[in-house]
């Protein structure tokens, strides 16, 4: 993960702008120190101007992938955070004329941009985790974008003087901007208007609630398929890497399909799952939460790591898997423990485990394949647990609690 900041549009003179985005970008650094590059935009009428930087995390082509990018007649820079996996197969398929003057992933930009303009397909044809900004200096125009579900991190801030601020953390803008907000996933941000670019049948604001639910039955192997692409897709790196392995079936399948080719949420994994009473539900809660992810566990993910100049790389979100994922019958996903026969039980994640239950060539042992799932606040000990929850309870009464939304008025306890 890189750190990007760009400001647009600002009143301040040219010296103070590129003072004040050196200071700000510098707050961002512990995100990319590998490099740190600025861009002064072309000012049309001299009374406004615009720049972008970024800190730059050198994943691929570490020796002259630096940013921000600029086309070869110089009319456009761009700045990007995140992972373009399938930027080799863009360069064949739509820009076979480029000829790439880096090593980086994220220079496919330029010509699509070229080809594309601010337009959807710009985003769309993306396969990875991403937000950038591009200014285009033949129409003193700017764009931003943000990927499909929001991995990456984006902040849009707006000044009192009408200038557009953007940061992939809200540290760098928040003294500077009278109002911000995170940016949309899944979102352009073109003529000063969002654009939604991602338009998948389970977005809750395409589809209705009580609209039709997805009827693709379940297939093991192409489910298989699609995971295993995933993962390999997100081996991509000019650099050393690892894999976080909690011990759980997640992280284990990741770790098992990433050591054959060295030579979680969507799947109803949580255990408060087991209540979910019909296939409706089911399906809106899913799609409720992975609605969400990027205000609470792809920020969490993001920060924590970035924080310490690693990035995170996340095979559950790649969009071609969610697609497939998203699109089967919720009954193929939900829990079946009770009133069952024995032979049609099914424990959480069942989807995933009988994907990848391959006796012939197996994956991961049974005894991990098909364990029942521990929350991993259960992993450090249940009497830890019960600890904190006495603790909580000596220290915060029930009438006290029942006050809450008065102190906590968003996101009350």
């Amino acid at each position: 993960m890189c750190g990007i900041f760009a400001i647009f549009n600002s009143t301040l003179s040219e010296a103070e702008l590129r003072k004040l985005m050196i200071t700000c970008s510098s707050t961002l650094r512990h995100r990319g120190p590998d490099w740190s590059g600025y861009n002064m935009l072309p000012s049309p009428d001299g009374k406004t101007f615009s720049g972008m930087a970024h800190e730059r995390l050198a994943i691929m082509d570490p020796d002259s992938g630096a940013q921000p990018f600029t086309s070869k007649d110089g009319n456009i820079t761009i700045a990007a955070n995140g992972e373009i996996y399938n930027y080799k197969e863009l360069y064949a398929s739509e820009a076979k004329e480029y000829e790439p003057q880096t090593g980086s992933d994220c220079e496919i930009l330029l010509p699509l941009f070229a080809k594309y303009g601010s337009t959807p397909p710009l985003a769309d044809k993306l396969r990875g985790m991403f937000s950038f900004v591009l200014h285009d200096a033949s129409t003193n125009t700017f764009t931003a974008v943000r990927d499909h579900v929001g991995i990456t991190p984006l902040y849009i801030g707006y000044g009192n003087d009408g200038s557009i601020w953007f940061s992939s953390e809200m540290k760098a803008i928040v003294k500077h901007c009278v109002s911000l907000q995170q940016f949309p996933p899944g979102h352009m941000f073109v003529n000063g208007e969002f654009v939604r670019w991602y338009k998948p049948k389970y977005i809750v604001s395409e589809t209705p609630i009580g609209g039709p639910l997805p009827t693709t039955p379940y297939n093991a192997s192409a489910l298989r398929e699609a995971f295993t692409n995933s993962v390999i897709r997100r081996m991509m790196s000019d650099v050393p890497w690892g894999v976080l392995l909690s011990g759980g079936l997640d992280s284990s399948l990741v770790a098992s399909i990433a050591s054959r080719h060295i030579k979680r949420k969507v799947f109803g994994g949580y255990l408060y799952f087991h209540k979910c009473p019909n296939k409706r539900e089911f399906q809106e809660e899913t799609v409720d939460k992975l609605s969400r992810l990027y205000m609470y566990d792809c920020l969490r993910c993001n920060k924590s790591m970035s924080a310490w100049g690693v990035e995170p790389r996340v095979p559950f979100l790649d969009a071609d898997f969610l697609d497939l994922a998203m699109s089967l019958d919720p009954k193929e996903k939900m829990i079946h423990t009770k009133n069952v026969k024995p032979e049609d039980k099914r424990i959480e994640k069942w989807a995933v485990r009988k994907a990848f239950d391959t006796p012939d060539d197996p994956y991961l042992p049974d005894e991990i394949l098909w364990r029942q799932k521990e929350q991993f606040s259960d992993g450090v000990g249940y009497g830890w647990v019960d600890s904190l929850r006495d603790a909580a309870e000596a220290e915060v009464s029930d009438i006290l609690f029942a006050q809450a939304s008065k102190r906590f008025p968003h996101n009350t306890p």
